[in-house]
């Protein structure tokens, strides 16, 4: 191509190499093919080529719009101003007013035909025109294959129809106050919107599993109770209780005891009153049954509950202080590296050996027709294809991907010092290719929690900084890769 292609420096360095003169400045994606990497494309005729880029764009963009129907530029249209901020809140404050004014009519129960009960309907007329327009408006902005995958969307649409059709005709759906009364769950829309709602939704969505295992012990437990009472209580022993009847009915009994309605004047007392002599059995029954499911079995799920909640409040804060720390510093949130997903999990190691172990496999996964050479396009293939599972995008859902190219080629391979003639690279200088990747790393961690740290931990990290530095330093001075093959030179020993 024309010019040459340099490769992005931080912006707290200057470049003392060479003089880019007259160039372009490219900016990638952030988590794209390119990393959100800066490429400098530097040439003469810079002006010229500017101008050439603008004319072409104006062209192709005209084309795009000639192309494109009426239908996708208002779609593209609605999008963008249904996603704004100011359209969000303002759907929510109609949701909010909505719901505090079926709180009003349920409340005051307007006679049919009131001025009360005409201002409630008026209200509801307008509530429901939109809810309407909104939904159509979701709707195009959905259309086609998104509307189908989103529940939320079909469920509101429920509800409008419901409120559409009573308010049209009110004899068409039979006990149209049922079913009007399902307006109010409109209200659950807005945990889809604020943010502090999202993580109460979250935190009982993801705590489920474990509430679950929790709920179905409790279930167990009583239905051992409930075996239990059929026996002891029931109509085949010397109490005959009607509560104690059938196993379904003792369920509900045992329900009931869990929670503290009257079971111990209610029934357990009846029980034993009906008896006519003091019984031991009634009480310990009852009583080893309420504290083993409301002492201990049902605290257990609270608290199951409220450890998740805390877990996930506490994440969010960490999260909003890390970005405010970001932006206060100017430091990126982006990555540096394609290889951030790989590093993320190398970074687990419990010693040196189980590092090589790692990175061993790592090159078998890189190598798998065994030639014991990896080639630039081998690296650029093989880490496209590593399979990682756990690690998604923030916010996006889908599988990291590393994107690797000939110039990350050079970079990593120390300026192909790291290679042999033929441009292969093998196990043992590949390992030595990741330790200074792992180093860089652990820099960069480094510096990022050194500038988000609070009052508190910034002695610790600071000292933990200082001391990787020695460390460095006492590698005799080669810098991230020491003569024993590792980084620093000591580093991981």
């Amino acid at each position: 191509g024309v010019g040459s292609l340099g490769r992005s420096v931080p912006k707290d360095m200057e470049i003392e190499s060479q003089d880019l003169g007259n160039c372009f400045e490219i900016l990638t994606v952030t988590g794209g093919f390119n990393a959100g990497r800066t490429y400098f494309l530097s040439d003469d005729d810079a002006e010229t080529w500017i101008h050439d880029i603008v004319k072409q764009r104006m062209i192709a963009k005209r084309k795009i719009y000639q192309r494109r129907s009426i239908f996708l530029r208002l779609q593209r249209l609605l999008q963008k101003t249904y996603r704004h901020s100011f359209t969000e809140a303002l759907f929510a404050v109609f949701i909010l007013l909505n719901f505090f004014a079926n709180i009003m009519e349920a409340e005051l129960l307007p006679l049919k035909g009131s001025s009360e009960d005409e201002i409630f309907r008026v209200l509801e007329l307008i509530f429901t025109s939109i809810f309407a327009f909104e939904l159509v408006w979701q709707a195009i902005t959905l259309w086609f294959w998104q509307l189908f995958r989103a529940p939320i969307f079909w469920a509101d649409a429920a509800v409008v129809s419901v409120s559409i059709a009573a308010a049209v005709r009110e004899d068409l759906l039979g006990d149209v106050a049922t079913l009007r009364a399902i307006r109010i769950v409109r209200i659950l829309r807005l945990f889809n919107r604020l943010e502090s709602l999202k993580v109460i939704t979250f935190s009982l969505l993801s705590s489920l599993p474990r509430v679950l295992v929790s709920v179905t012990v409790m279930i167990f437990v009583s239905s051992i109770y409930a075996v239990f009472g059929v026996n002891l209580f029931g109509e085949g022993s010397q109490y005959k209780s009607p509560y104690f009847k059938y196993y379904s009915s003792a369920m509900f009994t045992l329900f009931q005891t869990c929670t503290s309605d009257s079971w111990a004047s209610g029934i357990a007392r009846e029980i034993s009153d009906n008896y006519h002599q003091p019984s031991s059995d009634v009480s310990i029954f009852f009583v080893t049954y309420y504290v083993l499911m409301v002492w201990v079995l049902t605290q257990m799920v609270v608290a199951v509950i409220l450890d998740q909640f805390m877990s996930m409040s506490h994440q969010e804060s960490l999260k909003e202080e890390q970005r405010a720390c970001y932006t206060k510093h100017g430091i990126s949130e982006d990555s540096n590296t394609p290889l951030e997903p790989l590093l993320e999990k190398l970074v687990h190691f419990e010693h040196p050996e189980d590092l090589d172990e790692k990175l061993a496999q790592v090159y078998a996964a890189l190598d798998p027709d065994d030639t014991g050479r990896l080639m630039p396009r081998d690296l650029m293939i093989g880490f496209k294809n590593l399979p990682f599972r756990g690690l998604q995008e923030p916010g996006e859902g889908r599988v990291r991907k590393i994107h690797f190219s000939h110039e990350d080629f050079h970079q990593f391979s120390k300026g192909h010092t790291l290679c042999d003639d033929g441009m292969g690279m093998s196990l043992e200088h590949f390992k030595l290719a990741m330790r200074r990747e792992l180093w860089s790393y652990l820099q960069r961690k480094m510096q990022t929690s050194l500038a988000t740290a609070d009052s508190q931990s910034m002695p610790v990290v600071f000292a933990l900084k200082m001391l990787i530095n020695d460390v460095n330093q006492s590698g005799a001075g080669v810098g991230p890769v020491g003569p024993e093959g590792t980084v620093g030179g000591r580093l991981d020993r």
